[in-house]
Formats: C-alpha cells, structure tokens, sequence
C-alpha cells in the first residue's frame, strides 16, 4: 500500500482493518497517534499492524507539515471519502468483500447497429 501517493488513502484501510467505523474515523485525533504510529486511543478491538505503523506515521508527518495540532483531525476527509479510499484499495489488492462494479461492455449486434427486436405483430407472447 506504499504506492498510493496520498498517505491518507492506505491509513483509512488500515484503521478500518481495525475495525473504526468510518464517521468514528473523520473525529481521528492527531494526538490519538503517536511518533511510532500506534494508535493510543482505547476501544479498538485490534491494534496496528507492525507494517501499517509506517503509513500512520506518514499520514502524522504530513498532517504536522499542514501546521495541524494535537486537537486537529488525522484524516481532514470526510466519511464518504474515506470509505471510497477503502473500496478502492480493496479492489486496486483484489481483497475479498467489494465487486468490481464496472460495467460490462455492450457488445451484442443489436446495440452495435442500433437496432431494436419488436414481436411479430397478432402473436401473443407470454
């Protein structure tokens, strides 16, 4: 996840990993992480994975460059950003639980040519 270029986009699916909502994740403290980038606040049922700490420290460095206090937000998206983030790393790494909704190609003659197919006339169809 050390591809993405905006380090907020992997910390949302690592804090989501750690099972935060995501409007609980929008009121995220920049206190609430620490210069190791563990999570300090209480009430998570898992803590950060030793290898996500880097990007939780990342995402700290840049809030602190923002000029961004200890009572300012970690992550300044809001829940709807925060979720798309989520989806998109769960299908950029092909992880179980989202579907890639895209849609697929029309490819049939009848849309190519634009023709529509009408029932014969004095036939009753089921």
């Amino acid at each position: 996840m050390r591809a993405y270029r905006e380090p907020w986009i992997p910390v949302a699916a690592v804090v989501r990993n750690m099972e935060l909502e995501f409007l609980n994740m929008k009121n995220m403290k920049l206190r609430n992480v620490d210069e190791e980038g563990r999570y300090t606040q209480r009430g998570l049922n898992r803590g950060v994975p030793d290898g996500a700490r880097v990007l939780l420290r990342a995402q700290r460095h840049l809030r602190i460059l923002e000029g961004a206090g200890p009572d300012d937000r970690f992550l300044t998206q809001d829940s709807t950003a925060i979720a798309e983030a989520f989806r998109r790393v769960k299908i950029d790494l092909n992880l179980p639980g989202i579907q890639n909704q895209r849609r697929p190609v029309d490819n049939t003659w009848q849309d190519k040519l634009r023709i529509g197919v009408l029932p014969l006339a004095g036939r009753d169809t089921p």
